[in-house]
């Protein structure tokens, strides 16, 4: 949460976009309802499954294509987490011109996560149990 309020205070100051995965996937599906990715995102979806790298890159870049984000320029909130992520990005030519990066203790994570998922106005559940945390810890730092 903490990097998102990061995020967003840039957005909010400086006019930059912010987007995370979900963000760029959930608008491409809205601006672009018929296409034949947000066609082949719903299946995936639909069938309770996680979308594949490759299908949130190619959105990804579809977002990024905005007007918004090629004057104002954009912050990925939390994306890339892996070498694949990474890859796929490059082969589209999305490589960042910056990167902060922030860290913190895994049980600061915890604490945050916890406070999160409990938070009254949160908007969306969101896959941040204690396991899923210790799973997206554990491949970030085996991946980063």
């Amino acid at each position: 949460i903490w990097k998102t309020m990061l995020a967003r205070r840039l957005e909010r100051d400086h006019g930059i976009v912010c987007l995370s995965a979900g963000e760029a996937v959930r608008k491409f599906m809205s601006q672009f309802p018929r296409s034949s990715l947000t066609k082949e995102m719903e299946t995936h979806l639909k069938a309770g499954v996680t979308l594949p790298h490759a299908l949130v890159v190619e959105a990804l870049e579809k977002i990024m294509l905005s007007q918004k984000c090629q004057t104002r320029g954009y912050v990925l909130d939390g994306y890339p987490n892996t070498i694949e992520q990474v890859q796929l990005m490059a082969e589209l030519s999305i490589i960042p011109v910056q990167i902060i990066e922030l860290t913190l203790p895994a049980k600061e994570v915890h604490w945050r996560g916890t406070a999160d998922r409990h938070a009254p106005d949160r908007a969306l559940p969101l896959h941040d149990s204690a396991p899923i945390l210790d799973v997206r810890l554990s491949s970030y730092k085996r991946n980063i």
